[in-house]
């Protein structure tokens, strides 16, 4: 074995060598141990991914999208009317919850609703955080399922049935 320390214990200058080569073949080791995972997936498993089987539209579960807002006046308006027009799928709900915005964000809101039947907008007096907000838009669901979305945030058309 070759000594790379002379610390005059032979069995510290054992143990430091071993732990320096370990340090040393790591990253090779587990880079190696990465790249044959690739390998492996790309060659035997990918193809195993069933394909995403569509939904029929009389058996969809109603799913709520809860949006916490608070000052959002720049992104909101843009968001909703993707949510509302650009979705694959058609038993949903948009929940809106404004986590007491001072700025024209219930203005907007109030006159989406008037556009969007299945737009529902939740006012918070004080703004007490996201998660508060999620909280209380839990209670207000109608959804079997929740999609969580931010108000600068939109998901691919096809998120909701996959």
């Amino acid at each position: 074995m070759i000594k790379m320390f002379h610390t005059g214990l032979p069995a510290l200058d054992i143990f430091l060598t071993i732990v320096l080569l370990i340090l040393i073949t790591y990253p090779i080791l587990g880079g190696f141990t990465w790249f044959v995972g690739v390998i492996c997936y790309k060659l035997v498993f990918k193809h195993r991914q069933p394909d995403w089987i569509e939904i029929p539209e009389e058996i969809e579960p109603l799913i709520t999208i809860m949006i916490p807002v608070h000052n959002e006046e720049v992104v909101i308006a843009k968001t909703i009317n993707y949510l509302m027009t650009q979705l694959n799928y058609h038993n949903y709900e948009v929940l809106v919850l404004d986590d007491g915005s001072t700025d024209t964000t219930p203005e907007i809101l109030s006159a989406l609703m008037t556009t969007y039947p299945n737009l529902r907008v939740v006012h918070i007096e004080k703004n007490k955080g996201k998660a508060h907000a999620f909280d209380i838009g839990v209670g207000f669901a109608k959804g079997k399922l929740i999609l969580s979305n931010d108000a600068d945030t939109v998901p691919e058309p096809d998120a909701l049935w996959k």
